[in-house]
């Protein structure tokens, strides 16, 4: 009985012990910085340069030529040829082989503001499985390495619902990798759960605080192709009516160099949907608090700016604020990470600590949202009319 115990020990020591590095970022292919006439197609692990990307558009028309930017450990694709309001489809082939993780679909935005969209918005999604903490024991790195293990449950589903949502593009509200927004946790925390929508929709993430934490965000900088305007902590982009900006507000960047973007972009946009997403709430209605930089420069920026919507994250609940002037703010960190308990607000008008996906379809004369739980009950909806 005691030697099977010192063996089972042993056994077990050589098969958990943290003795391997941890298993290489590898991803599926994910859709990035889509316009009218471009895509980018990602991934991250070698492949060979025996694949071959073809894109092709639904019903025909066109003909989309593909530019390898970067080959090798991480991928990029530039595909231009594009046009407006199309969708299209990508195969990636290696001989005869098609590799179906490093294929999917797209649509591009369409031309003018009167045509109807639908995207998506999440945030505080970075949960992590519970073996990742064991991802160097041999056994679990080789499990992990080809994708034997399953990511965060809540999380996961979270992805599920928002691939069936269809969205044509969709914007995440930040903190994207707990705790501290390293490379090495990617996979699980976000391309694994994730994998299905990034295959057919860009998503536009934003720093949040756990993201900053780690080398002043670079990880996700590194791994996302955000619309190129100069500093990708702050973007911006139109998709049909809708024009969206994309800020970095954490403490040690300031709200000046935020504010001085907003004002430059919203200055030239003539969309009739004004999406703001970054972030941390003005208000709060957890232990969060609310934060008085935000209530006195921040929110009467945006009023100024004519700013429809403002999406946070960084509260792990879902709450909506009492208009103030044109602007709605919406508070959705319901993405996957533990959820927090919530008090009384004075300026709420809907709260909900519950895991949760937004959905919005908008026109040019009407923007409505729905937010919808993890058993596809509905937490919020209101619409928006022009």
């Amino acid at each position: 009985m005691k030697t099977k115990l010192v063996l089972g020990l042993t056994l077990a020591t050589l098969l958990l012990a943290p003795s391997w590095p941890e298993p290489p970022l590898r991803t599926g292919a994910y859709v990035q910085d889509v316009t009218r006439t471009s895509a980018k197609i990602c991934w991250v692990g070698d492949r060979g340069d025996g694949v071959a990307l073809v894109v092709t558009a639904r019903g025909g028309g066109g003909a989309p030529s593909v530019a390898w930017q970067e080959r090798g450990e991480r991928t990029v694709a530039l595909v231009t040829g594009l046009l407006p309001a199309t969708e299209y489809e990508f195969v990636a082939n290696e001989g005869e082989r098609r590799h179906t993780d490093l294929s999917g679909t797209f649509k591009t935005p369409p031309a003018t503001s009167d045509a109807r969209v639908r995207f998506a918005v999440l945030g505080d999604s970075g949960g992590l499985p519970l073996w990742v903490n064991l991802s160097r024991a041999p056994i679990v790195h080789a499990l992990a390495s080809v994708d034997a293990l399953p990511a965060a449950g809540h999380v996961s589903t979270i992805g599920a619902m928002l691939a069936d949502a269809k969205p044509e593009f969709w914007l995440h509200t930040g903190d994207v990798i707990y705790p501290r927004g390293e490379q090495r946790h990617y996979r699980p925390g976000f391309f694994l759960p994730f994998a299905e929508a990034l295959r057919h929709a860009p998503v536009y993430p934003v720093i949040g605080n756990h993201d900053w934490e780690w080398t002043d965000g670079r990880p996700l900088l590194a791994n996302f192709e955000l619309p190129d305007v100069g500093d990708e902590q702050f973007f911006t982009f139109a998709w049909g009516p809708v024009r969206v900006v994309g800020l970095n507000l954490n403490r040690s960047v300031g709200l000046d160099p935020g504010l001085a973007f907003l004002d430059r972009v919203l200055a030239a946009a003539d969309e009739p949907w004004r999406i703001v997403v970054e972030h941390f709430p003005p208000w709060s209605a957890s232990d969060q608090r609310d934060r008085p930089d935000l209530i006195e420069r921040l929110v009467p920026a945006l009023v100024a700016a004519k700013v429809d919507v403002l999406f946070c994250g960084h509260d792990h609940t879902y709450q909506r604020y009492r208009a103030e002037g044109p602007l709605h703010v919406v508070v959705t960190g319901g993405g996957g990470k533990s959820l927090y308990e919530l008090r009384e607000h004075p300026r709420l008008v809907v709260a909900k600590s519950a895991y949760h996906l937004c959905t919005v379809d908008c026109g040019p004369k009407q923007f409505s949202l729905r937010a919808v739980g993890l058993d596809g009950s509905e937490i919020d909806s209101f619409s928006i009319e022009k």
